[in-house]
């Protein structure tokens, strides 16, 4: 297994292929390149079907992923202002691949996801495949995906991003090999010498106790422990000091429990409230029973987060992908290249790149989620069979 990355800043499509392809080339030299992941900045978002075209020439035997980007992420740079083109690419001896591209309507219900998932992939879950996916988040629901995927393959992981970049339905971008879609998911399943570690790192504290949802409809908490859902949180921010209601107010998040024994939440935003009714809308579906507890954003807390769960990897990897939110990044932490750098110091010169997302998927405690202010690393080396 070997893997590469590069990134371009150069406004130019051409130009831009032409300079990651190159680079890829030379760290990939004497080796088939079988996969290759490209996320692009708004600055190409009328040259995909170049981007297709070049790539799949340059590289004719690898299956070609990827989606627009709000910054990329490459070669130990995160390219957050500035035009931006990053390639990910990777030989993977006996690892076979299986591809899909779906639309919304096509993803299955509950009860048919097992057999729906296996026959599209032809896998099994005793394969242990492992899976990146690339949805749009305007016209897939990403909860609906995952949810079928963590159904037909339970314990496999699923790591990936939400394309970004556009800023209303049709204006992102999917690719698939030769293919451009502005709709569904794009995603690839990795079966054989292969495994997927992976890192899920938050950037928030909690704020006020915890409290039990008592009253729910999907993506709504009407009450909290039996009282109106927007008086406990009225309640919580009056406790708050002056800087830590502007935080809060500056972008407010609430923490659901990933079970009902942990301490571990996971990060959703609070999308709206109703004055009116009392009631708080997030970015999550929430269940009648589940503990959930709001949470500030926190450039120190996420920064210590990270290190810890980079430092408590077991084995180094031979390259990686990172999803990391469009609210991270410098305009968070005060510096360029934060996550990156704090990767390349405590896991060391491994090939990584991605892109910053409109959402990150990763696993917590066995169970797939979609993350808010999130980075998520998909850590690849080999199983180390003979």
């Amino acid at each position: 297994m070997r893997w590469g990355s590069a990134v371009s800043i150069m406004p130019d499509t051409d130009v831009a292929v032409a300079e990651v392809g190159s680079s890829i080339e030379g760290q990939l030299k004497g080796h088939d390149v079988d996969l290759i992941f490209v996320f692009a900045s708004s600055a190409h978002s009328r040259s995909w079907d170049r981007i297709a075209v070049e790539l799949t020439d340059r590289f004719p035997l690898a299956t070609v992923l990827g989606c627009s980007a709000g910054g990329v992420i490459g070669a130990g740079r995160e390219i957050e202002a500035a035009p931006g083109l990053s390639v990910v690419a990777a030989s993977l001896p006996d690892v076979s691949l299986h591809t899909f591209a779906l639309d919304d309507p096509e993803l299955p219900d509950a009860d048919k996801a097992a057999a729906f998932w296996s026959e599209r992939l032809d896998l099994d879950p005793a394969q242990d495949p492992c899976f990146v996916l690339l949805p749009d988040p305007f016209t897939c629901d990403g909860g609906r995906l995952i949810a079928g995927l963590d159904l037909a393959f339970p314990g496999q992981v699923k790591i990936g991003g939400l394309a970004s970049g556009g800023r209303s339905p049709g204006t992102h971008r999917l690719l698939l090999d030769g293919a451009v879609r502005r709709s569904g998911v794009v995603g690839v399943a990795m079966v054989g010498d292969v495994q997927v570690d992976t890192v899920v790192a938050q950037g928030c504290r909690p704020m006020g106790p915890p409290f039990v949802v008592t009253a729910a409809k999907d993506n709504v908490i009407i009450s909290l422990d039996g009282l109106p859902a927007l008086s406990q949180l009225q309640q919580v921010f009056s406790t708050l000091g002056e800087d830590e209601q502007e935080r809060f107010q500056a972008g407010p998040m609430v923490g659901i429990a990933v079970h009902e024994d942990s301490s571990e939440y996971m990060i959703s935003n609070l999308v709206g409230m109703d004055r009116a009714a009392g009631v708080l809308a997030v970015g999550a579906t929430v269940h009648i029973g589940q503990r959930v507890r709001f949470q500030v954003l926190d450039a120190a807390v996420a920064s210590t987060e990270l290190d810890a769960r980079l430092q408590a990897c077991q084995s180094t990897p031979e390259g990686a992908l990172l999803f990391s939110c469009l609210g991270r990044g410098a305009r968070f932490f005060g510096l360029s290249d934060h996550d990156t750098d704090l990767f390349h110091s405590r896991l060391g010169g491994a090939a990584m790149g991605g892109f910053f997302c409109n959402g990150e998927i990763g696993p917590v405690h066995g169970r797939t989620w979609m993350h808010g202010y999130t980075s998520a690393f998909g850590l690849f080396r080999p199983r180390g069979w003979d």
